[in-house]
């Protein structure tokens, strides 16, 4: 009796799942009719590559190895998820010290191949009618740049940068120094100070300039010491003093007559 049955191929089986006499596409499992549900076997690779067209996949979906998601091509977005997605990486640790490729292989991964200049990866953030784009832009071998953009009144424009030296720009986007800011002005805070330090040596404040639109003063000071400061007031110039009396005041000295 086993001598009768026929022997099929996983190919010719795979065809009776999913295409019905008439050649159209029929459903398995929790896909309907009215949806497509394609599988071919790649026998380069000996894999089974499965893809439904216009369905609706319900409740938890645990993928173990690798899971590629790809569209149209036709920038229509055929990937919709409703609710939350979480990626989780167990006992990843990062330290200040890492360093080479092999230190980020985990994680999460946008590829462009292309190798043409200007060829990026793209994550596109939406909220309400406003979009960003937060891009990675290849330059060379080994360089490339992020770039933010913002929909900016529906003309999409790259408004910060971070080369591939780690300089950032601001409206700026091949920035020379570690900041550099194009066509803006920087605001601080009424109080608020530019200081100058050692970073990690607990010494910031020491010498700064600091202005306070509200009270009318610059102030430049050295050593932490009031005594060695340079005030700019409505009132005039100090030099050693915080509240010059006079167009200018010099501190321990008699005061210049005219």
């Amino acid at each position: 009796m086993a001598d009768n049955l026929r022997k099929y191929t996983l190919q010719e089986v795979l065809n009776k799942v999913y295409t019905d006499s008439s050649g159209i596409s029929i459903g398995l499992n929790s896909q309907t009719a009215k949806e497509t549900l394609n599988a071919v076997l790649d026998s380069s690779s000996n894999s089974l590559n499965v893809a439904v067209s216009g369905g609706t996949i319900t409740g938890d979906l645990t993928v173990t190895g690798d899971f590629k998601v790809e569209g149209g091509g036709s920038f229509t977005y055929d990937e919709i998820l409703e609710g939350q997605l979480s990626v989780e990486f167990l006992n990843n640790t990062s330290t200040s010290t890492d360093s080479g490729a092999g230190q980020f292989d985990n994680g999460i991964r946008i590829e462009n191949t292309s190798i043409a200049t200007g060829a990026y990866s793209q994550l596109r953030l939406r909220a309400g009618t406003a979009d960003g784009y937060i891009r990675y832009i290849y330059n060379n071998v080994n360089d490339g740049r992020f770039g933010f953009y913002t929909d900016n009144t529906n003309n999409v424009q790259e408004m910060m940068t971070i080369a591939n030296d780690g300089k950032v720009g601001i409206g700026a986007i091949s920035p020379e120094e570690k900041l550099s800011i194009e066509s803006g002005n920087i605001q601080l805070e009424n109080g608020q100070a530019l200081t100058w330090s050692n970073i990690g040596d607990s010494n910031t404040g020491r010498v700064r300039i600091q202005g306070d639109e509200a009270q009318d003063y610059i102030r430049m000071r050295v050593d932490n010491n009031n005594a060695k400061s340079l005030t700019l007031t409505a009132t005039g110039v100090g030099i050693g003093t915080l509240s010059p009396s006079q167009l200018l005041h010099i501190e321990g000295t008699s005061f210049p007559t005219a």
